[in-house]
């Protein structure tokens, strides 16, 4: 049996603020921060653009991927069917 966890938008958004605070308190963090903001700031945008676009087209892949392998897609149980070819 495999058990998975997926993360939701909201899961994900409480982990950010919580390493951010932690990270915030640190004087080390502060005059890194500072010195770098711009690079850092750029970097954090950019894995957050990743992780939204990687959150949002998961659905399509899964469906592109039944199709391509010829299965029907059934929308309401987001789950994929897989018929017998007839001899």
């Amino acid at each position: 049996m495999k058990l998975t966890y997926q993360l939701r938008g909201k899961h994900i958004i409480i982990i950010l603020l919580a390493l951010l605070g932690t990270l915030s308190f640190n004087q080390n963090f502060r005059s890194i921060f500072i010195c770098y903001r711009s690079i850092i700031l750029t970097v954090l945008f950019s894995l957050a653009g990743i992780a939204a676009l990687v959150f949002f087209t998961i659905d399509y892949f899964s469906i592109d991927t039944c199709l391509d392998a010829g299965g029907r897609w059934i929308r309401e149980l987001k789950i994929c069917l897989y018929e017998k070819p007839i001899n």
